[in-house]
């Protein structure tokens, strides 16, 4: 024991070391014993009652009432959007005459069907980055999730919707997991008929507005070669080549299939607007002075472009179609906004569009006929300001738009089986010679 065999210390005598840091232990216990006397006044101490609540974790870390992917129906009678059921992933279809909203648990986004009918989605469901095909009936009395390719270890896309009909073509290497054949999804049976066999070369399919295959792409060591049917028994006549330091990438078929519309970059060195015809000759249609076309915006109905956008330094559009001029002025606000056009009701009345301003952003629902804007939601970065550091300019906010997706299918950051008018249209096929 410390005190047991102490003697009585003489008072002549120095203290010893240990004695001066008792010493020294026992004043601050005595200031600390005597801080405890006085009344607690930080906030944290306070009753309940007089803090606010707390917040969920996931309420700093995770945007809950963030939506996106508007899309309007082909009729333009419906309005479908990503957004959040409960504490996960959910599509939202709203009727915009009545104002209804149906909620799907379903992750992803997808695309309507040409009938309004159905939702379209790309999706792996056993996390093996094998993509199906899936149908949501939404007109069913109850919609469930049907696999139109079940087929294990193959992926399979959604290439396009030909006009008149509730077929579908499908990309899908079911057959040989290199190279992915051309399918028709026979709406009536659900079978999946072969269309067209890849050698091994083939990167892309081009049908027409109809589903007639109209030509393909073979990238051979490096040089693309474009080849049309010559004639009914499955043989195919070479067209042209483009130069592996060229980019022409085409978007869609003309309305009356005699043409596909793209963008090229051949004979010239920025990206522009062309007719581009089955021999190979290129009809230029527009081309900035400056900079690469980044967009073009077709009609659903008519199928010709509207508008193109370009980047220079902040977005620029321009109307090709003056009756069109009226909608970007009306949407950009006439200042320095960026623009995206996602969808285009078949009418070529309603449209769903998303705007960045210096102030923030907005997905809106714009009507011409009546000059009407009904705002759908802010973006996150729009409700996040306020505890967020000061956002900079939207040209330097926003990511530029991304040059054409190099891979073999579809650009997977795409919707799938986008329509006429859906915006963005350079991302639609892949470029050939980039």
């Amino acid at each position: 024991m410390l005190f047991a065999r102490s003697r009585p210390r003489h008072p002549g005598l120095p203290l010893r070391p240990w004695h001066r840091a008792l010493a020294a232990v026992l004043a601050v216990a005595a200031v600390l014993l005597a801080g405890c006397a006085v009344a607690p006044t930080h906030a944290s101490l306070q009753p309940a009652a007089a803090l606010p609540p707390l917040l969920p974790v996931r309420s700093v870390v995770a945007d809950l009432d963030a939506s996106g992917g508007y899309q309007l129906s082909p009729d333009g009678k419906q309005l479908l959007w990503s957004a959040r059921i409960g504490l996960g992933p959910g599509l939202h279809v709203q009727d915009l005459a009545t104002g209804q909203i149906r909620r799907f648990a379903v992750r992803g986004l997808g695309t309507w069907s040409r009938d309004s009918q159905r939702l379209l989605l790309h999706m792996d469901t056993l996390g093996d980055e094998n993509i199906h095909l899936m149908v949501l009936d939404i007109a069913s009395p109850a919609p469930r999730l049907i696999d139109l390719t079940p087929f294990p270890g193959a992926r399979s896309f959604l290439l396009a919707q030909p006009d008149g009909s509730q077929d579908l073509l499908v990309l899908s290497n079911r057959r040989d997991p290199k190279v992915f054949d051309l399918y028709r999804h026979l709406h009536a049976t659900g079978e999946l008929r072969l269309e067209a066999q890849n050698p091994g070369d083939v990167a892309l399919w081009l049908p027409n507005n109809g589903g007639q295959l109209r030509g393909r792409a073979r990238l051979q060591e490096g040089q693309w070669t474009v080849e049309t049917p010559d004639g009914p028994g499955g043989s195919w006549r070479e067209r042209f080549r483009v130069d592996p330091l060229d980019t022409v990438v085409p978007l869609q078929p003309a309305a009356d299939g005699s043409h596909f519309w793209a963008l090229s970059n051949r004979q010239r060195d920025r990206l522009a607007l062309v007719r581009l015809w089955p021999d190979g000759r290129e009809e230029l249609v527009h081309a900035d002075p400056h900079v690469d076309l980044s967009q073009v915006l077709f009609s659903a109905r008519r199928r010709v472009p509207l508008a193109v956008a370009t980047d220079p330094d902040t977005q620029v559009w321009q109307a090709l179609d003056p009756d069109f001029a009226p909608t970007l002025a009306r949407l950009t606000g006439g200042g320095p906004a960026r623009l995206q056009v996602a969808s285009l009701s078949d009418d070529d009345d309603l449209l769903v569009a998303t705007t960045v301003q210096p102030d923030g952003g907005q997905h809106l629902l714009y009507r011409r006929s009546d000059d009407s804007i009904r705002p759908l939601a802010a973006l996150s970065r729009s409700r996040w300001q306020a505890r967020s550091p000061p956002a900079r300019h939207p040209a330097a906010a926003v990511p530029k738009p991304r040059r054409p997706h190099p891979a073999w299918l579809p650009d997977p950051a795409r919707q799938p089986g986008g329509r006429p008018g859906a915006g963005g249209g350079v991302r639609a096929r892949r470029p050939l010679g980039a």
